[in-house]
């Protein structure tokens, strides 16, 4: 790996721990209730697709794209060239994340159970609930920020090697 795509993977990384670490409150990969709650499927499916799959998708071809770009002596534009061409394609987890939100923020009855109240068994702490996590005052106006977001986050990623190149 040359030092753009080195430089590219640890940013990389460092985004995807970040998003990792706010969404235990989404409960993203609900494994433990896929049986009881048919709302965990649709949520897993999800998961799986915008914060698994596309995100390594997108890393392998970032990786292929930044393998034609050289460094050959460090000074202003190099590092400049560094920076457009390795750490803005990193932030794109921070669009497939916000993707993941618009989605679970426009339909949240497709992936969070309403209430509680006809699975008392199940608690809230091991499956939330769409009144829980807040979602039943979520808007068109906040759903379309966060897609608005991502849009602009994944844009600005699928863009910025290419115009560095």
């Amino acid at each position: 790996m040359n030092e753009v795509q080195q430089t590219f993977t640890v940013f990389f990384a460092i985004f995807w721990g970040a998003i990792f670490n706010v969404l235990p409150k989404w409960k993203p990969f609900p494994f433990p209730v896929l049986v009881d709650v048919s709302q965990a499927k649709y949520r897993l499916v999800l998961s799986i697709v915008l914060l698994n799959i596309a995100p390594i998708a997108f890393f392998g071809w970032t990786i292929y794209i930044l393998s034609f770009i050289e460094i050959t002596d460090w000074n202003a534009t190099t590092i400049a060239t560094l920076l457009a061409s390795a750490v803005i394609p990193a932030f794109s987890n921070f669009g497939f994340y916000r993707v993941w939100v618009w989605f679970v923020e426009w339909k949240p009855s497709w992936f969070y159970r309403t209430n509680g109240i006809f699975q008392p068994n199940i608690p809230v702490e091991a499956e939330p609930t769409v009144v829980s996590l807040g979602l039943d005052y979520a808007t068109i106006k906040t759903c379309s920020l966060h897609l608005v977001t991502a849009i602009l986050y994944l844009a600005a990623a699928f863009i910025s090697p290419w115009i560095v190149r």
